[in-house]
């Protein structure tokens, strides 16, 4: 135990800080997901699945669905701050950080009220294509600067789930949960990757397969 604390401490570290806030923001959110999930599988795991916003209208399962999206929204928006004095592409990646800490409240928002009217689910379901749609547009352009070979898998990832939720969406399946799923696992990879080999202050670091190596992406 003593030595995973010592690794943990010197990863932190070795890191640079807006990396280090997106890995707790995303493991956040995972986790505590996992968390609501495990409460009450029902929601998801049948023949016809239910989405994730299932978690947030229970008594049971919304202290751990909110508490997802409110600490990865919080860690995002930190991560973010960092990246002011930057340039060109640690600069974008700091509006990419805004808007995906935006749109996880406005999604948590309109959770709430979703199945008390048409006009409340219709927001919602604006709200989640729209965030969906943002992280299939972000992963490409993360991808696009990244580009090593675990971020071609991330973003296969990101893109399979992105076809299976919009295939739900028109009727044609019912895999709603996995689609989500597949598609944040993929967009929270590559998220996190960039936030490792991207520099916070004046000069900025690119992507390069030595920083890769540095981080144990390869």
């Amino acid at each position: 135990m003593g030595s995973i604390r010592r690794t943990f401490r010197e990863w932190v570290r070795n890191t640079p800080r807006p990396g280090v806030l997106i890995v707790f923001g995303q493991v956040s959110f995972f986790v505590l997901m996992s968390f609501s999930v495990a409460l009450h599988p029902g929601f998801v795991f049948k023949l016809n699945e239910g989405g994730i916003s299932n978690y947030g209208i229970h008594l049971k399962t919304a202290i751990p669905y909110s508490l997802a999206f409110v600490l990865c929204s919080f860690f995002s928006i930190r991560a973010a701050r960092l990246y002011r004095r930057s340039e060109t592409i640690a600069r974008l990646f700091r509006y990419l950080l805004y808007a995906y800490s935006c749109l996880l409240l406005l999604t948590l928002l309109s959770t709430y009220g979703y199945k008390l009217n048409a006009e409340l689910k219709q927001a919602h379901v604006v709200a989640g294509v729209a965030t969906i749609a943002f992280e299939l547009v972000a992963s490409a352009w993360m991808y696009a600067h990244l580009n090593s070979t675990w971020d071609t898998v991330f973003l296969v990832l990101q893109l399979a789930g992105f076809v299976l939720a919009g295939l739900t969406f028109l009727g044609d399946l019912h895999v709603l949960f996995l689609g989500q799923a597949l598609a944040d696992a993929g967009f929270a990879l590559l998220l996190i990757h960039m936030g490792l080999v991207t520099a916070s202050s004046g000069q900025e670091r690119l992507p390069t397969r030595e920083g890769d190596r540095r981080t144990g992406w390869a």
